[in-house]
């Protein structure tokens, strides 16, 4: 990664470097995080399409997960930083971090999330979340997150829907949002259906009230997307993703409800 990017994300993102993937590099993560944790911690791992880590307690119990991401890294981290720390923590994961970890000459972007318990919504009656939906379409929106399926939800003790995938975050944001669309159809949900607008239009407001006194910080979090510089991590070009991201802010709307006319000065 280039050295400037690199201070430049340390600067945006809850960043952590890891010297290994080891129960002692994790702990060590873990001190930045919102999580409690001893450091009799143990890994268990797997190989997939990418490698990812189940972190347990000492009593067995999941608290972390961890995974390289291979692809899109910025835009995953991005659209789950401005959920945690912007929009909506409680649709999302409580908590994360993100950095690197070197293998043999390379830098590996990693990302470590808080685990969250509960089963997907596939498993449950979606007539009975039709407001948490609408209230997830709200974020997703902002986000232009795409990739909407069953696995991604998962349903926590209270019965609110925790998104737990923000692979696919910023993606066609220069075109109109369609990324939940083929969910919805899919499970014959109205848009306009009574309980999902309600969700819907509160979560707007939760986000409205949600960014307070932190419109400033967002807008310098999009503004600093701009000094980047393309390299093997940052396959985009910054000065235009950023503008996309704005433009796609005020075709739906949120840049007038949230009050941040501001970013038209960025």
């Amino acid at each position: 990664m280039d050295p400037h990017n690199k201070e430049v994300l340390k600067s945006i993102f809850s960043w952590h470097r890891i010297d290994d993937l080891s129960e002692d590099e994790i702990y060590k993560a873990t001190k930045k995080m919102d999580v409690n944790s001893k450091p009799d911690i143990s890994l268990d791992c797997s190989w997939g399409y990418f490698k990812k880590c189940t972190v347990l307690s000492s009593e067995k119990k999941p608290i972390l997960f961890f995974k390289y991401v291979r692809e899109k890294f910025f835009e995953e981290v991005l659209g789950l930083h401005l959920v945690r720390h912007f929009l909506d923590r409680k649709l999302g994961f409580y908590d994360y971090i993100c950095g690197v970890y070197p293998k043999r000459r390379k830098e590996i972007p990693f990302l470590l999330t808080t685990y969250e318990e509960g089963k997907h919504i596939g498993n449950y009656d979606l007539k009975d979340f039709k407001y948490e939906l609408g209230r997830q379409y709200c974020v997703h929106e902002i986000l232009s997150l795409y990739d909407v399926e069953d696995r991604h939800f998962i349903v926590r003790e209270d019965h609110s829907l925790c998104r737990i995938d923000f692979g696919r975050s910023f993606e066609n944001p220069h075109r109109e949002y369609l990324g939940f669309q083929d969910y919805l159809g899919h499970k014959k949900i109205d848009f306009l259906d009574t309980e999902f607008q309600r969700g819907y239009n509160h979560e707007k407001e939760i986000v409205r009230k949600n960014l307070g006194n932190k419109k400033r910080a967002l807008i310098n979090t999009i503004a600093s997307i701009k000094s980047l510089t393309y390299d093997r991590i940052m396959v985009f070009n910054p000065d235009r993703f950023a503008n996309r991201i704005i433009d796609h802010w005020s075709r739906i709307g949120f840049l007038k409800y949230a009050d941040l006319e501001d970013f038209a000065w960025i």
